[in-house]
């Protein structure tokens, strides 16, 4: 974990809430902000605010994602958790997200499907994700993986 930090009890999480797009691992509140995490991957991010009680009520209901970009990290891939329900906010930063990603780009979502972007413009996968939650069901995911 990368977070610079000398006084852990004054430590606050929305320090580190932005409106840029964040490389790397990240979050997106459901306020549409990201979380910088400074480079580090969310399970030491996790286990860094656990040791340090440090609270994390803004990342209730966030998206997680990753760029799948790290050199420190060279098995991530690009992904997107998706939380219950999706803000406005969230959708158009993670508009923005995907907007900041490559065109050779592959993003896998929740597990169950993975878009490239050299196939799906990013609005083409909101839709899709939107479409997502009024289903239950990525059925591209079932039709691609039995091929």
């Amino acid at each position: 974990m990368k977070f610079l930090v000398e006084d852990f009890e004054d430590f606050d999480l929305k320090d580190y809430l932005t409106d840029e797009v964040v490389e790397y691992s990240t979050y997106i509140t459901r306020e549409g902000k990201f979380v910088d995490l400074e480079g580090g991957t969310h399970g030491a991010s996790e286990e860094f605010f656990r040791e340090y009680d440090i609270d994390t009520s803004i990342l209730y209901g966030a998206i997680t994602l990753n760029d799948g970009k790290n050199p420190d990290d060279p098995l991530s891939c690009a992904y997107i958790h998706l939380p219950s329900s999706l803000t406005t906010e969230q959708y158009d930063s993670l508009l923005r997200w995907l907007d900041n990603l490559e065109i050779d780009d592959k993003v896998d979502i929740d597990g169950q499907v993975r878009y490239s972007l050299s196939e799906y413009i990013p609005e083409e996968i909101i839709k899709k994700i939107k479409r997502y939650y009024a289903s239950g069901h990525l059925y591209e995911n079932k039709i691609r993986r039995n091929k």
